[in-house]
């Protein structure tokens, strides 16, 4: 299970990827009308080795890197 958090940049919006091995999945949206932008999503996928799950931020937006955040929790894995 991954989590994403992301804050944007004041005066910038922030357009988030979530990529699962080069192939998008879930996007996320921060839009900064309001000052700064918010956008949160989870997200459940099933891995096999060598998966690899990161998030892709869009040319020309914007994140705050001290308030955006990314996790990933492993539920249970296959025998």
């Amino acid at each position: 299970m991954f989590n994403a958090h992301i804050l944007s940049q004041e005066e910038k919006d922030a357009f988030v990827m979530i990529m699962l091995n080069e192939q998008p999945r879930i996007p996320l949206h921060a839009d900064h009308r309001a000052g700064y932008g918010v956008a949160s999503n989870t997200a459940m996928f099933h891995l096999i080795v060598g998966d690899k799950v990161y998030l892709r931020l869009k040319k020309d937006s914007a994140i705050s890197n001290d308030s955006s955040t990314f996790s990933g929790y492993l539920l249970y894995a296959d025998d």
